[in-house]
């Protein structure tokens, strides 16, 4: 009857001080610590490949630019087009990283100090990092159908 609707919207919503229970605020610190372990990772496998990136291209410049090959200045503007390519790849692949990094040390926030002002950062990050990922993933997807498409059609051609 009428009575059954006595119950406020939140009752069975988790009590105390917190807005999580003790199971989710368990996941939320699991997947902070998982999200910074990989995270810091990320950036620093990231950091050797883009030193090794500065110093083999360097190095593979200079031999270009100086050897008997006879390749000269072209080889090394293709070169450092190959350097920037892959400069531009390290930068977005370090944001995501970063982003990743900052959902983590917000969901830590919140499992550990109970700060909920740290929710709204957190899942913004974790936001951004996915559609990031999706994008790239679309991106991705619409390069391999062209290239599988391009392989079908050469190949019939070339039977012909």
């Amino acid at each position: 009857m009428l009575s059954d609707y006595n119950n406020p919207i939140d009752s069975g919503m988790a009590t105390g001080g917190g807005a999580f229970d003790s199971e989710t605020i368990g996941h939320l610190r699991t997947a902070g610590k998982w999200g910074r372990f990989i995270s810091i990772t990320g950036m620093a496998f990231l950091g050797i490949f883009l030193i090794m990136l500065v110093l083999g291209g360097g190095a593979g410049m200079l031999g270009m630019l100086l050897g008997d090959s006879g390749s000269g200045l072209g080889a090394g503007i293709g070169m450092t087009f190959i350097m920037i390519l892959y400069g531009g790849i390290i930068a977005l692949c370090f944001y995501i990283y970063y982003l990743l990094y900052n959902f983590s040390i917000n969901a830590i926030k919140v499992a550990d100090n109970d700060n909920t002002a740290a929710v709204r950062p957190a899942f913004k990050s974790l936001a951004s990092m996915f559609k990031i990922v999706g994008v790239l993933m679309a991106i991705y997807l619409v390069l391999t159908a062209i290239v599988l498409l391009g392989m079908l059609f050469f190949g019939a051609a070339a039977a012909l």
